[in-house]
């Protein structure tokens, strides 16, 4: 069962929630790389109700597991003739990142980059909420050369995501992991057993393959000779003249758009049943399938869907952070 306690922006604890003011708590999904979406939690209260504010952080727990800590974004309030409810429309609490700018020029390793960005945001919310440990961020080794002007926070770390290809995933309890797909816990499901279904669609629409790339002051044009022979040219053109500063971080760039994007998708969803502890799952982890003729073996999440009884896990094939950003 829930068990839901509210603190202030500052997480002070201010008071927890009767269950028996529940009317209904909506799925919620979490995404590697920052995004996430909104849970709707109905209240029976009252319209004058003044219990929350905007920015109240909530800690969900699901019987003793803490499972998802969320910010308030919005505050619906509801009259009917038999009740009254206030909804409160609720954001992963990291979402709090793309509140507050920054600007900045680096040229240095991505894991001291990662690491100032979440330190400067700590510093301007004025509480730190975001943490981070040498497991967490280990040390990377290429030094790349990135400017951000005006963006959130949020989009800081996609932005570097991005750059060097390192997935980035904030945990509920605030700690912040940018590492190696091989770094995260691997789960080991088995058909019949803890999983329901199990979808597989191969794409190709995605496929990109040569790639126009400004970079500061200049331009490259990349190419994937095999897989442009398997699959004939599809050519894509990205401006990242504002980002890139240098042709040594645009070839870094472009080897990880190659490894992305080159080849054919395959998209895969895994619904997993309560047999198996989901909320132990986290996106960044990977995935082994026993028990089925297609090989699923340590491949990454990249997006998890929480139910009541059951949770709908995309891998990474699918429904990565770059097919977000270049194909929409």
């Amino acid at each position: 069962m829930y068990n839901i306690k509210v603190y202030n922006k500052a997480l002070v604890y201010q008071s927890t929630i009767s269950l028996k003011k529940v009317v209904s708590i909506s799925n919620f999904s979490a995404d590697i790389n920052g995004w996430v979406g909104n849970m709707n939690l109905s209240l029976d209260l009252k319209i004058t109700n003044t219990d929350f504010n905007i920015w109240d952080i909530l800690k969900i727990y699901f019987e003793s597991d803490h499972i998802y800590t969320w910010s308030v974004l919005d505050i619906k309030k509801e009259y009917l003739p038999e009740q009254e409810t206030i909804t409160l429309i609720m954001v992963w609490y990291a979402w709090l990142m793309t509140t507050l700018l920054k600007t900045e020029t680096y040229s240095d390793i991505a894991s001291n980059i990662a690491k100032d960005i979440i330190d400067d945001f700590n510093t301007e919310y004025w509480t730190s909420i975001l943490s981070y440990d040498a497991s967490s961020i280990p040390a990377t080794v290429w030094t790349i050369d990135l400017t951000l002007t005006n963006k959130n926070y949020l989009d800081c770390l996609k932005e570097l995501s991005d750059t060097v290809w390192l997935k980035f995933y904030i945990d509920i309890d605030g700690k912040c992991y940018f590492r190696e797909k091989s770094a995260y816990t691997n789960h080991k499901l088995t058909t019949k057993k803890d999983v329901d279904s199990l979808v597989i669609t191969e794409e190709w629409r995605f496929i990109k393959n040569t790639l126009l790339l400004d970079y500061n002051w200049w331009s490259k044009t990349y190419t994937d000779s095999a897989s442009v022979t398997t699959y004939w040219k599809k050519e894509a053109y990205l401006n990242k003249a504002n980002e890139l500063w240098n042709v040594t971080t645009a070839d870094e760039y472009w080897a990880n758009y190659l490894i992305e994007n080159a080849d054919e998708k395959q998209k895969i969803t895994i619904t997993v049943n309560n047999k198996f502890d989901y909320f132990t799952i986290k996106c960044g982890d990977t995935i082994k399938v026993r028990n089925t003729w297609y090989s699923i073996n340590n491949l990454q999440i990249v997006k998890i869907t929480y139910y009541y009884e059951k949770a709908i896990l995309e891998l990474e094939k699918a429904y990565s952070f770059a097919n977000e950003i270049f194909n929409n």
